[in-house]
């Protein structure tokens, strides 16, 4: 807001995750003041556009909705491996992604299926955390803790997986969702 006064520009404010109008919107917060002073709001999907709308109803006539969208790779998407399935998690390692939720997940199908891998890419101060409930959940053996991934190389390692797993507890559209879609892979959420 300080910078929108300094500088004669317009303010385009993009809302990606969800906003309640009672916990963090409201009337003489960060969100909601931003909400009242930007020139145009996008949203990444009609229901974060109402929820806006709800929050500042005075944004109706300056707001919408614009997807989110990436540019197709320059690869293409090589075949499922199924007879080894290589689960993907792919984010922020932090508790809003809910990659917590994957490993006992992990656990509870690996009689079933056990040549399954799981990947887990990103870096965050999660890590450590989930490094220890891999051990006590005895995965340590399948769970592989690649680090943090170049946006370009998110493509090649997404084609080498055979579900993309995005177990977030809270999430607008991911774009690790897009980024799936365009290598072919399924995705569970």
């Amino acid at each position: 807001l300080n910078t929108s006064a300094a500088c004669s520009a317009p303010v385009l404010f993009t809302v990606q995750l969800e906003i309640s109008p009672y916990k963090n919107a409201g009337a003489g917060t960060l969100i909601g003041e931003t909400l009242r002073s930007a020139d145009w709001i996008n949203c990444v999907s009609s229901e974060t556009l109402a929820q806006v709308r709800e929050c500042a109803p005075e944004t109706g006539y300056r707001s919408s909705v614009i997807f989110n969208s990436l540019a197709l790779p320059p690869l293409l998407p090589l075949p499922l491996p199924a007879d080894s399935p290589r689960l993907l998690c792919i984010g922020r390692l932090q508790a809003q992604k809910g990659f917590d939720l994957a490993l006992p997940a992990l656990a509870k199908i690996i009689d079933r299926f056990p040549c399954v891998r799981l990947i887990i890419a990103g870096d965050g101060p999660e890590r450590s955390a989930l490094e220890r409930q891999a051990a006590e959940l005895n995965l340590t053996d399948i769970v592989d803790f690649v680090g943090w991934v170049s946006p370009e190389k998110v493509p090649e390692l997404i084609n080498t997986a055979t579900i993309v797993i995005i177990p977030s507890r809270w999430e607008g559209l991911p774009l690790v969702a897009l980024e799936a879609a365009s290598m072919a892979r399924p995705i569970v959420a």
